[in-house]
């Protein structure tokens, strides 16, 4: 008896050696463990200063896309951007990182080459409008072309997270994180979700500061993705605790913070059915920059669901090692229609003598 083409096992190998070969065409990006990653460096800043308060701000910037158009994602049908409100999108980005003006930037979702915002060098235009001196980006979604969806492909994506510094960076590295559990050939066109680092000296210190953002997969439902994410999180953090290193941590977690019930959140409650909640293996084993008692009070909240006009629930996060002051810390609310995240800014303090 022969196996037809429809057999599991037939379309299975199919579709794994149909993702080999995109692999190995370059059509998309098949990332290593770990990667070293390029920081750029203009002119000669200076290194953080111990004792001195400095700002963090961290940002999910919604590839400038603005909230003029319901996205595919959140149900809607837009996937590409209209040219005005991607203008319009950075303009407001630009404005707000002049307003707050964050000594160390952690930003998610920017396009750097993506057919959806017209394959522009989105941190290009942001870093002539908000110069920082030192910066480094890595890719979290790379492919010449993405098939889906099927009424208006994605086309050409190049989505990254970044690292902005008024102060030095330096040592940029990629990590990757692991993969949805889905079949391979729609893993090797999806998200390649990772963890940038990189240091920051201080002054009179032997350590640096480590810095780090990242964006946690979203959707996954419950298949165990997040738990391993977060585990790589965890032991990044751990290895800077042992070695004795402040780090400061950030990002999009996609995660409710602890004792939040998702079914308040009716049908969205779907995407936040990993139990427990992965981010109790975070909380309060490190220090969240807002203290977890306040987590669930409205006012932090991050994230605005299309059509809201306020944010209902906290999905970003800035974790801080002992040895750093957390003057204040807290969620943006002013620049909404730029992106359906609040930026999260922190002001904080390295304690503590030179190492030398």
């Amino acid at each position: 008896m022969t196996r037809g083409a429809s057999d599991p096992r037939n379309l299975l190998r199919a579709g794994n050696l149909l993702s080999r070969l995109a692999e190995l065409s370059g059509l998309v990006h098949r990332p290593v463990d770990l990667e070293p990653v390029p920081v750029v460096t203009r002119g000669a800043p200076e290194p953080l200063e111990p004792g001195v308060p400095f700002k963090v701000l961290c940002w999910n910037i919604q590839y400038a896309g603005t909230r003029r158009q319901r996205f595919f994602y959140d149900g809607g049908d837009a996937v590409h951007v209209d040219p005005a409100d991607r203008d319009l999108g950075l303009a407001g980005i630009v404005a707000e990182l002049r307003a707050v003006d964050a000594d160390l930037v952690l930003l998610q979702e920017i396009d750097r080459d993506s057919d959806r915002t017209g394959r522009i060098d989105e941190l290009a235009a942001l870093l002539e409008g908000a110069p920082y001196p030192s910066y480094v980006s890595a890719t979290c979604h790379r492919s010449r072309y993405v098939p889906v969806p099927r009424h208006q492909p994605l086309g050409r994506v190049d989505l990254h997270v970044a690292l902005l510094a008024r102060t030095q960076l330096r040592s940029g590295l990629r990590h990757q994180l692991p993969l949805l559990r889905e079949p391979r050939l729609r893993q090797a066109f999806n998200l390649k979700r990772c963890l940038l680092t990189a240091e920051v000296p201080v002054a009179g210190w032997e350590q640096p500061l480590h810095l780090a953002v990242t964006h946690l997969s979203a959707f996954s439902r419950g298949d165990g993705t997040l738990v391993r994410q977060v585990e790589a999180l965890r032991s990044w953090m751990e290895a800077r605790e042992r070695a004795g290193e402040p780090f400061v941590l950030g990002g999009d977690l996609n995660l409710l913070p602890p004792g939040d019930d998702p079914r308040r959140l009716g049908a969205e409650a779907v995407e936040y059915t990993d139990h427990p909640n992965p981010i109790e293996r975070l909380i309060p084993r490190f220090r969240s920059a807002v203290a977890p008692e306040r987590l669930l009070d409205p006012r932090n909240a991050t994230y605005l669901p299309w059509g809201a006009v306020a944010a209902d629930r906290v999905l970003d996060y800035l974790f801080v090692s002992d040895g750093i002051d957390v003057i204040e810390a807290g969620p943006l609310s002013r620049p909404c229609p730029i992106s359906d995240h609040h930026p999260l800014l922190a002001t904080l303090r390295l304690r503590g003598r030179p190492t030398r």
